[in-house]
Formats: structure tokens, sequence, C-alpha cells
């Protein structure tokens, strides 16, 4: 990934060293890390925390103990942050694990009833997910 990085920067004209130096024994030097956006995923997470504690490691052995603690929070400070783009996706599936059984257990009944009078073809939906997409296809004049 980060030779990656290195010939993006390359090809663009700029300086791989400048913004992605690799220290010795071919380890990105993370020092100069600011920020990491990541997954929302317990790995994600994890390697996240792992970066970050392999930041201040490489930190102290460079600058020492008291040099790394001496420098300005904001340069031993290291931005994490979850992606925008997974977080939004949270709630809705935290709705979608709280509702359902709740679902379930109000409609259970009214599925076998259903099913009794009218046959199997009949779609009674239980599942929260399914039950607001067909509802939205029921509202959506565009759908029919």
């Amino acid at each position: 990934m980060v030779d990656k990085v290195r010939d993006i920067l390359y090809d663009l004209g700029e300086n791989p060293d400048e913004f992605c130096p690799i220290a010795e024994g071919d380890k990105p030097w993370l020092v100069r890390l600011e920020a990491l956006m990541h997954d929302t995923c317990n790995t994600a997470e994890a390697a996240a925390r792992s970066i970050v504690d392999e930041k201040d490691q490489q930190g102290i052995e460079f600058f020492g103990d008291e040099g790394w603690a001496a420098l300005p929070d904001e340069a031993r400070a290291t931005f994490d942050v979850d992606c925008a783009n997974h977080t939004r996706q949270l709630a809705g599936v935290q709705y979608r694990r709280m509702s359902k059984p709740l679902i379930e257990s109000l409609l259970r009944d009214f599925q076998g009833e259903v099913r009794s009078q009218l046959g199997p073809c009949m779609r009674v939906e239980l599942d929260s997910e399914c039950l607001i997409r067909s509802l939205a296809k029921l509202l959506d004049t565009g759908y029919a």
C-alpha cells in the first residue's frame, strides 16, 4: 500500500520521501502520520489502534522518551475517524437489529392468519428492512 502511494506521488511529480518517507527496514515512518480514516468493523478499528501504537513507538525510538513527550500534542496526536460512508449505515443496521424481533412478534399471528386464508403464495413481511422496502414500493408511483 505504501509503495502504491509512493508511486502515485512520484507520477504526480512529487517527492515521495517528503510525504511518505520509508524508515530503516522498509517500514513506513509513521511519526508524520496525522490522521486515519477507516471502516467501522472491529478488524479496521484494531488495525488503526495498532498503527497509532506503532507511530508512538517509532516516535519514542527516534526522539527518545523525553523528546517525544516534549513535542506539541498536535505533533504526537493522530486523528482517528471512522469513514463517514460506513458510519451513516450504522443507524440503519442498529434499527434493523432492534426492530426485527418486535416486528416478528407483532406480525407472527397475522402472518399465520393471512397464510391460512389466502394460501402460501401471499407474502407477509416479518423483516423490518423488507417491510420498509415493500412500503416504499407501494408509495412510489414510478415503481408500479
